[in-house]
Formats: structure tokens, C-alpha cells, sequence
């Protein structure tokens, strides 16, 4: 009987030691990184008077967002989320500025500018005349392009660790 008991006990033991193992490799489950992606009609690169640049797209109403895989997550954020996105979460834009692939459009020959790598800091979006807009340092040595008009901009950004997008 004492065997029988000592089985049981031991057995019992096991399946509670697995019963926490799969708990806690349920809440160390890394939170899904999200990318984005914005598209617009026009948009505009332009010199201020500090040396910086500034990246102007518009019109923006929304940002896509997906996840890495396992998650494979979409959503739609209207661009005004996604800038109250920017300072949210441990691995946030704000404190680590993503990167970003900008593809546009330049001129009437249809040029295009496919190999734009920069840092993109400081969000704004203006609800009026639905534009966002960015301070962009180029993550290469060459000049960045600046242009009065882009046509038919998609900027890819950077992924960060948000968790899931309830907003």
C-alpha cells in the first residue's frame, strides 16, 4: 500500500512539475514584433534650417501593421495611433528609432528612389491635411534625395516588440 502511495505521489508531482513547466512557457512567450507599412499619393523630402531632414507624406489616413511570424497578426491603425504607438511598450521608436526603406517616385520619368535606408524620429501627424511627417537621418553615407514632390511613396518601418494591438 505504502508503494502504491509513493507511485501515486510521485506520479502526482510529475504532472503538477508539467502542468507549471507549460505555464510558464506560456507566459515567456515573446511578444510578436510588429511592422508597418505606409503608402501615400505624395510626399516630400526637404532640408531645415538646423541640417535635418524631413519626411512628409500625405495623404495618410492608415498604417498597416503585421507581425512576424509565429503570430501572423494584421491590423489598421489610423496614423494618428500608430505616432501614440511611437513612445508605447519596452522596446518603443522613441527610445530606439526604427528603420526604414522608403520607396517613391521622384519625377515625371518615373525615376525611382527604391534604395532610401534611413532612421525615422520624431512622428507628426497633422489630421488636417492628413499628413505624417518625420525627421530622417540616411543610414548610409550617400546624400539623402531631397525632393519637392514624391509620387506614390511606401515606406516599410522597422519592427518592436508592442504585444497585440488592441486600439
Amino acid at each position: 500500500m505504502k508503494q502504491v502511495i509513493l507511485v501515486c505521489g510521485f506520479l502526482s508531482s510529475i504532472v503538477l512539475a508539467g502542468c507549471s513547466t507549460a505555464q510558464e512557457q506560456k507566459t515567456n512567450v515573446e511578444q510578436p514584433h510588429w511592422l508597418f507599412v505606409i503608402h501615400a499619393n505624395n510626399g516630400k523630402v526637404t532640408q531645415t534650417p538646423s541640417g535635418e531632414y524631413t519626411l512628409t507624406l500625405y495623404p495618410v489616413k492608415n498604417v498597416n501593421g503585421f507581425t512576424d511570424r509565429p503570430n501572423r497578426q494584421v491590423k489598421t491603425l489610423t496614423a494618428s495611433q500608430f505616432t501614440q504607438l511611437w513612445a508605447q511598450g519596452p522596446d518603443n521608436f522613441k527610445q530606439d528609432h526604427p528603420n526604414a526603406a522608403m520607396s517613391a517616385i521622384l519625377d515625371k520619368n518615373n525615376r525611382v528612389a527604391s534604395d532610401e535606408m534611413v532612421t525615422l524620429k520624431q512622428p507628426n501627424y497633422n489630421i488636417k491635411t492628413q499628413s505624417i511627417s518625420f525627421v530622417i537621418q540616411k543610414m548610409s553615407k550617400q546624400e539623402i534625395i531631397q525632393a519637392e514632390k514624391l509620387r506614390y511613396t511606401t515606406l516599410f518601418i522597422d519592427s518592436f516588440s508592442l504585444g497585440s494591438i488592441t486600439n
